[in-house]
């Protein structure tokens, strides 16, 4: 994985915070993230990829985060 890509896969979890996204969207939302890094365009999370995260995210189902 490169540094650009985890750190992408990074900034977009911790403003997730605990909740998910649709696999898929997941996957384009750290891509798009990943080339705002490699071309330094800021804000990394810009309006339209924040609006698209909080449009779809979800609460993590019970009992993943924590398997008894």
């Amino acid at each position: 994985m490169s540094l650009f890509l985890f750190a992408a896969e990074t900034l977009v979890l911790d403003h997730l915070n605990g909740r998910v996204l649709p696999s898929a969207l997941h996957r384009a939302v750290v891509l798009a993230a990943e080339a705002r890094l490699m071309n330094g365009l800021m804000p990394v999370l810009d309006e339209s990829l924040r609006t698209e995260m909080e449009d779809h995210a979800t609460a993590l189902p019970p009992g993943l985060l924590n398997p008894s």
